[in-house]
């Protein structure tokens, strides 16, 4: 039995090719999915459509990689989709088809580069991380409260107040002020304990 082809293409509102579909059927594409958007990063209906429309023993053809995938970590992931529903993908442009003999290349290649690319990324941000506690910067999202605004927040809460009138006072979340009053708070300094 042939394989069928069923074609996906990608036109952007910016650069319209209405040759994407013709170069599909061209191909020997029996069915074809476009997507119309106005940036490679929108949603995909018609890709979604082709991927419910295939059946194991099909192949996805489709221009090039750029426009299947907003990037590694999606193309990574509709990879091993179209793998686990033994789908191929072949594209025109680009000398890569997976239901060659060596078509499970591709899949390894892409787990690798991302991968490397994880530990990549994890390297530069501790280092980064690193670099940034050794000229003394603070990490993380900066407090909420000042350390005036978390004395009073805690002050008020000790004298009653609730909490949700306490955040709305001081425009902060309820939250914020649940977890203030948990933490023991900063230890005096030498100047307020000093007789």
């Amino acid at each position: 039995m042939a394989v069928r082809l069923i074609g996906y293409g990608l036109s952007t509102l910016r650069d319209p090719r209405p040759a994407e579909a013709g170069a599909l059927l061209a191909a020997g594409c029996h069915a074809v999915f476009l997507d119309i958007t106005h940036r490679t990063s929108s949603p995909r209906p018609a890709r979604d459509a082709a991927f419910r429309y295939v059946r194991p023993g099909d192949c996805i053809v489709i221009v090039r990689f750029s426009r299947f995938a907003s990037g590694l970590r999606n193309l990574h992931d509709l990879l091993h989709q179209l793998d686990d529903a033994r789908v191929g993908l072949r594209s025109l442009e680009e000398p890569i088809d997976t239901t060659a003999p060596d078509g499970d290349l591709v899949i390894r290649a892409v787990d690798a580069t991302l991968q490397l690319q994880a530990a990549w990324i994890a390297e530069v941000t501790t280092e980064g991380q690193a670099a940034a506690r050794a000229r003394g910067q603070r990490l993380g999202s900066p407090p909420k409260l000042t350390p005036e605004q978390a004395d009073l927040a805690r002050q008020m809460h000790a004298a009653g107040h609730p909490a949700p009138s306490i955040a709305a006072m001081l425009k902060v979340a309820t939250s914020t002020i649940y977890r203030l009053v948990r933490q023991p708070s900063a230890p005096d300094t030498a100047e307020d304990s000093a007789p």
